[in-house]
């Protein structure tokens, strides 16, 4: 696809302002515009599907834990294939946040690019601000001269009257016709240039904006680069949790994954305005381009080629490298979006799976060491129980005349005491 189709595409969403009106696609950077109000609804909309989406995994979430009767899955192929699942997702959204780094790296590129454009015309255009102003110290210097040429020539012809000198009256007349003609052609150079200077002193908003457009730059840089590489730490942590099966691990996940999905969503609404906006550097070219061509003088088109080539070198980096990167950004963050609520909304099942998983697991294996211990207990207490019936019986048939006895004894203490 062409950078003027992305442009195209982009530039060409529907606009509506805050009474709910059509607004034009046309870029406008006055604040209290309407364009910027556009702008606004855009980034509201997509923080109001933010909101929806949050406040649904929420909700879920709460129905999960109160649940009265929690899922049980007792076939170990079921866990699997949910962790299996969960754990592709996590992939991919790996691979989605490397094309998001992609495009990020690429819109640097480009407004770089056109950063450094931008300083190189306001470079030239300091130096030809000094050209005007010795050309303009030139013209007023000529306008003193014709003045003076004038100035004499009238003399001269009055002098020549009084002597009565014969004067061509024709040649002078011409002379003074072609000398007044100058003097305004240069008046108007003057008015011309001088109003060429003012404009030349307003380029000062160029090296303002390259300045902040740098400064800015860096800040978004730096903060995607610090959110890409958070991410996918917490995605390599939902990889580990869904590989191992680990109840805590995917809980955390679970928590930061969510803190990322918010994230991820506000950085899609501005996304899609800074995208939107994005190649409307393209109408400064077209501009500049057809004023520099509408001279119409060689020299002059060589002299304002090296302007021409800056200002598409800008709306190659900010239309062109800064529009692609901008738009596979967008792309790739609202279907990270998605994937990470569809994570979100499928990760509190498997709480209750995993917990019930690790539960079963450990308990089989109690419950076996319990078996065998069981099994040996129950083994040495008939033992000892064969032992001691033994011995009884063993009691009974060794020693019958002492028990005996002593039933005898006991009976003879009893008549005593009677």
């Amino acid at each position: 696809m062409q950078p003027t189709s992305w442009a195209n595409f982009f530039t060409n969403m529907p606009h509506i302002s805050f009474q709910l009106k059509a607004v034009k696609n046309s870029f406008n950077l006055d604040l209290n515009g309407e364009y910027i109000e556009s702008l606004c609804v855009l980034i509201i909309a997509c923080l109001v599907i933010n909101m929806m989406l949050t406040s649904t995994i929420i909700t879920a979430w709460i129905c999960q834990c109160c649940l009265a009767e929690p899922v049980i899955v007792r076939d170990e192929k079921t866990v699997r294939r949910t962790s299996t699942t969960l754990l592709v997702f996590s992939v991919l959204t790996c691979f989605l946040l490397l094309f998001v780094l992609l495009g990020n790296e690429q819109m640097n590129r480009g407004i770089v690019s056109s950063i450094d454009s931008m300083v190189d015309v306001h470079r030239h255009i300091n130096i030809v601000s000094r050209e005007t102003e010795k050309l303009n110290d030139t013209c007023q210097n000529s306008t003193v001269h014709f003045d003076t040429l004038t100035n004499w020539m009238n003399r001269l012809s009055r002098d020549m009257e009084k002597s009565k000198k014969p004067i061509n009256r024709t040649v002078f007349n011409e002379v003074n016709i072609v000398m007044s003609s100058l003097k305004t052609y240069i008046g108007q150079s003057i008015e011309g240039i001088n109003a060429l200077h003012v404009y030349m002193k307003d380029s000062s908003i160029l090296q303002q904006s390259s300045i902040y457009g740098s400064r800015i730059e860096h800040e978004r840089w730096t903060t995607m680069i610090l959110l890409q590489l958070i991410s996918i730490a917490v995605l390599v942590i939902g990889v580990y949790a869904f590989s191992r099966i680990s109840r805590r691990a995917i809980i955390f996940y679970a928590s930061m994954g969510f803190v990322i999905f918010i994230l991820i969503w506000c950085l899609i609404a501005i996304l899609i305005a800074s995208t939107v906006i994005n190649n409307f550097s393209a109408t400064i070219v077209e501009d500049a381009s057809k004023a520099i061509r509408s001279f119409g003088s060689v020299e002059v088109q060589l002299d304002c080629n090296i302007y021409q080539k800056d200002i598409y070198l800008m709306y190659k980096g900010t239309c062109d490298q800064a529009l692609y990167g901008s738009a596979v950004m967008t792309v790739s963050s609202v279907i990270l979006g998605v994937m990470f609520f569809g994570i979100l909304m499928v990760i509190p099942r498997t709480w209750y799976i995993f917990r019930k998983y690790d539960n079963f697991g450990r308990i089989s294996c109690l419950h076996k060491k319990s078996a065998s211990r069981t099994s040996l207990d129950d083994l040495q207490l008939s033992t000892l129980e064969e032992a001691i019936g033994d011995a009884v019986d063993l009691d009974d048939n060794v020693f019958p005349c002492e028990r005996e006895a002593s039933s005898n004894d006991v009976d003879l203490q009893s008549l005593q005491s009677d």
